[in-house]
């Protein structure tokens, strides 16, 4: 039976395993993720990597920032995150954002979500990052979604033909201004900053993050939430009973 909303693998399966992380993104798949998310860094030499934090060490345990290094070291670090998981993942390259496409160019039924971060910015422009970020993604453009926090690198990937997907700070009138000037196909937010009165009705669809438990994604639910952000994508499943 088709449901009404669905189940988004947050930066892939880190119930079970690494974040954003090939081997991660597609056990998510395995699962039978609706959809997947992802963050996108820089190297040195400006190649795109799957990866969340400026600073390697917390999923690493390397001192440093990723920016320091080109991408043919990176892919020789291990991203298994030993402080969480120990070396149970371990090797784990880091890997770009070209390989992960190449894997997602399979899955045409599972949405991608990828999150352009915004400390890209301090290093290379929005036209240069989305120029190439959009190259690379444009195999799977038509079950791809760019999202970030950033308005103006979103308006320059619509202009690319991007469903885009803003990433909320705070629900407000200056934001909902912003949010129809852009009109992007989808608004996300942290489920706690979600207010009571619900979301915002538009021509958007709902994401919130970040949800594991049943009764909080099916209130979730009720309130026309679409896209259902987890980490525990197997559990949620299970418990949602989808």
């Amino acid at each position: 039976m088709k449901t009404p909303y669905k189940l988004i693998g947050h930066r892939g399966f880190p119930a079970h395993y690494p974040e954003n992380t090939l081997t991660g993104i597609l056990a998510a798949i395995a699962e039978g993720a609706d959809g997947v998310e992802f963050d996108i860094q820089i190297s040195k030499d400006n190649i795109p990597v799957i990866f969340h934090d400026e600073h390697l060490q917390r999923t690493t345990g390397i001192n440093g920032f990723l920016r320091e290094y080109t991408y043919s070291l990176l892919e020789r670090i291990s991203a298994h995150e030993p402080e969480r998981l120990g070396q149970t993942h371990l090797p784990e390259p880091i890997v770009s954002l070209e390989v992960l496409v190449q894997e997602l160019k399979k899955w045409p039924e599972v949405h991608v979500f990828a999150e352009i971060k915004k400390e890209i910015f301090k290093h290379q422009t929005r036209e240069k990052t989305i120029q190439s970020i959009g190259t690379l993604l444009t195999p799977i453009k038509a079950h791809c979604t760019i999202i970030s926090f950033d308005l103006e690198v979103l308006t320059l990937a619509q202009q690319q033909g991007f469903k885009t997907g803003w990433v909320l700070q705070q629900m407000d009138n200056t934001h909902l201004a912003a949010a129809t000037q852009l009109n992007p196909d989808v608004l996300i937010i942290d489920y706690t900053q979600l207010p009571a009165s619900g979301p915002w009705p538009g021509p958007w669809q709902w994401f919130v993050y970040d949800i594991t438990d049943a009764a909080t994604a099916q209130a979730a639910i009720n309130k026309g939430i679409y896209y259902i952000e987890t980490w525990d994508i197997a559990g949620l499943k299970t418990r949602l009973g989808a």
